[in-house]
């Protein structure tokens, strides 16, 4: 995988404010789409701490696919899962970087983790999702190609990451757990120059 290079962020952050009044709300969804919507938003739902347990020896994952690969990250930093809807590429951008996305007024930026992390591109479909992470600074979307659910593992079970890794990857991995889910290190992702596209949470005008 090629190198990263400077970009112009300043450019960048001006053609999206330029795109903001233009992309409009978002059309209202017929009852199905709400339906889905719904059903994927309840995937967030973390369980409940077992009293039983140290939370401290224990992690939730939120799981999903992409590009023939199993992922993991921490669903207390994600904020919803919704479609791939209303994507406008922006050229510019680097090429991991989809377009943005016009989610209830609020401008968004789709990453493709395959391209950032060098993977076989599969190509959109519509079964796509995209996961909506935040710290409450910064947010963006992960494009998945589908997304399983919570998974709860045993920090002790979480291995390093294989050394044939390297670059950007390693960096913002965790390690694996011993299933061949790759857990993402989504704090660190969502504050690296590397990664991130300007201020992506811009409100659209009524």
């Amino acid at each position: 995988m090629g190198k990263i290079g400077p970009i112009d962020w300043n450019a960048i952050r001006s053609r999206m404010e330029g795109l903001t009044a233009s992309l409009g709300r978002p059309k209202t969804s017929g009852a199905e789409a709400a339906r889905t919507i719904l059903k994927e938003r309840a995937v967030l739902l973390a369980k409940k701490p077992d009293e039983a347990r140290p939370a401290a020896e224990f992690l939730d994952l939120l799981a999903f696919q992409l590009s023939g690969e199993k992922y993991g990250l921490d669903p207390r930093l994600v904020n919803e899962v919704c479609g791939l809807i209303q994507l406008t590429p922006l050229p510019g951008l680097p090429d991991f970087v989809l377009g943005i996305m016009n989610l209830r007024g609020r401008i968004v930026s789709v990453i493709d983790l395959g391209k950032l992390f060098g993977l076989p591109e599969r190509g959109l479909t519509d079964t796509d999702r995209v996961i909506i992470v935040g710290d409450g600074t910064m947010e963006f979307g992960l494009l998945a190609n589908g997304v399983s659910g919570i998974l709860t593992i045993p920090f002790a079970a979480i291995q390093e990451s294989p050394p044939t890794l390297t670059g950007i990857r390693r960096d913002l991995l965790l390690g694996v757990t011993p299933d061949g889910v790759a857990v993402l290190d989504l704090s660190r992702m969502l504050s690296d120059e590397r990664v991130l596209v300007g201020d992506s949470r811009q409100e659209v005008e009524s």
